[in-house]
């Protein structure tokens, strides 16, 4: 089953929002949610367990929960408020400049947007670099899990450029780690593009 990013999310058939990524469990290789943005204002992002996922297509995912079960759902993106500190300006004496006072400090605080991902899990974003032993090969498209585990079976990639775009599909074993912004592989870009080369043979 393929889990694309960035695409419809529909509850009971009807238009709810888009995914805005996936959450991961990095060392059971399991997708455990998807998080859906909102289509309505203000836009929140809900975290959407994988169980809620009826079945998908390649541009749409479809939930088996109504839109108001949507917005009971746990929220993806949490704000912090921090203290911040910032000199007050004053003119110099005799010049027409402004200059910051060491004994004059202004205290406010800021709102401070933060990922609520559940511990010891992770948010991959589509977009996310791919990288080899010897360099980036690509960018992360979609996912593909086993539907009866929830475990990732395959990494979907994009190599290239827009007039020379490449979609491979990379096997859960031979990737070496994830981490936030990247999946990290086993292979060298050689290797990627002889496995590509034989995906290629196989498409009738």
């Amino acid at each position: 089953m393929d889990i694309p990013i960035n695409a419809q999310a529909n509850c009971n058939g009807l238009s709810c929002g888009r995914s805005f990524c996936v959450i991961i469990d990095p060392v059971k290789r399991k997708l455990t949610h998807v998080v859906i943005r909102e289509s309505h204002v203000p836009h929140r992002e809900r975290l959407v367990p994988v169980e809620m996922i009826a079945d998908v297509s390649p541009h749409a995912i479809n939930l088996s929960c109504e839109r108001e079960e949507l917005d009971h759902l746990d929220e993806f993106i949490g704000r912090d408020f921090v203290k911040v500190d910032e000199p007050i300006f004053t003119y110099a004496p005799d010049e027409y400049l402004l200059w910051p006072d060491p004994f004059l400090i202004e205290s406010h605080r800021v709102s401070v947007k933060r990922e609520q991902v559940p511990p010891g899990e992770l948010a991959l974003h589509r977009g996310a670099q791919v990288m080899c032993v010897d360099g980036k090969i690509g960018q992360v498209d979609e996912f593909q899990i086993d539907p009866k585990d929830d475990h990732i079976t395959h990494i979907v990639l994009q190599e290239g450029h827009l007039w020379g775009r490449k979609t491979i599909a990379i096997p859960v074993d031979y990737i070496d780690h994830l981490e936030k912004t990247a999946v990290y592989l086993k292979l060298a870009k050689h290797d990627v593009n002889v496995l590509f080369a034989g995906q290629k043979k196989r498409v009738p």
